[in-house]
């Protein structure tokens, strides 16, 4: 697992060294053995600007944000501090339309070198790295699954304050508490996932991605789903299925970045919130 680090900057109102933004977890994998590397993370955290519902009016100035003045990185962390051990950029390459899932890209693009001196240098560091495989099936309600990704330990301020908030990996049993038309919500051992937590990896017991944490509920629900979307809301999380991901992870293939400017590359569709 990995976590998003999200930099902005903004010459015009002065700020001119980079300062966070946001942060996730990211969730590696690769749509089949032989695809390239992707991050995925929410969408709400990769282009917080896209979502004004989903943020107070202290974070107004968000509209000033946009796809030209930010950078994205992948951050491997030690397990044991949250220390940031590696730090590799990416690049946004699409957004799902309906869902609150993005995936992103190492610089230097597919037919580059950006996976390749990714791959040496976590290596070289001996982090342990393991991108996961994409389950091709939905979540039974049989099975146990587990929850994998990083919480914000210490929170030194909101969007665009403080430095490194502290982040921790946290692994959660769970098991499937409902599915609707549109969605999966998972219980688990505690009664909410902290912040941090969304993209996190949903695994099964042969540590294969079922899916991954949402972090905005997309869509107004039908009537007869409005309880579930309230359970969601309580706290319990809502995932993102294999579906989805493959529809995502699909769109980025037809985007080759050479990484040159850090945006929402090739976005399935415009989502607000």
């Amino acid at each position: 697992m990995a976590t998003l680090g999200v930099f902005f900057t903004l010459p015009d109102q002065g700020i001119n060294t980079p300062e966070i933004l946001t942060r996730c977890s990211a969730t590696p994998v690769r749509q089949t053995t032989s695809s390239p590397l992707r991050f995925l993370a929410a969408a709400h955290a990769v282009v917080p600007w896209a979502f004004p519902g989903y943020h107070d009016e202290s974070h107004a100035w968000l509209k000033f944000i946009d796809e030209t003045n930010v950078r994205y990185y992948a951050e491997l962390r030690d397990p044991f501090t949250g220390v940031v051990l590696a730090q590799h950029e990416l690049v946004s390459l699409a957004r799902h339309p309906s869902r609150d899932m993005a995936a992103l890209g190492l610089k230097g693009g597919d037919d580059g070198d950006g996976e390749s001196r990714f791959l040496r240098d976590v290596g070289s560091k001996g982090i342990p790295f393991s991108p996961l495989p994409l389950r091709r099936r939905l979540i039974d309600p049989s099975e146990s699954l587990r929850i994998v990704g990083y919480e914000v330990r210490e929170q030194p301020g909101g969007l665009g304050q403080g430095e490194d908030p502290g982040m921790m990996i946290v692994r959660a049993k769970g098991d499937l508490a409902a599915r609707t038309a549109m969605q999966a919500f998972v219980g688990t051992e505690h009664a909410t996932l902290n912040p941090g937590m969304c993209g996190a990896a949903v695994l099964d017991s042969d540590f294969e991605l079922c899916g991954c944490v949402e972090g905005v509920v997309p869509t107004a629900p039908p009537e007869a789903e409005v309880e579930a979307h309230v359970r969601a809301l309580q706290g319990m999380p809502c995932v993102v299925e294999w579906k989805d991901l493959d529809t995502l992870l699909t769109a980025t293939m037809g985007d080759k970045d050479d990484g040159d400017a850090a945006g929402s590359g090739g976005d399935v569709g415009k989502q607000d919130a």
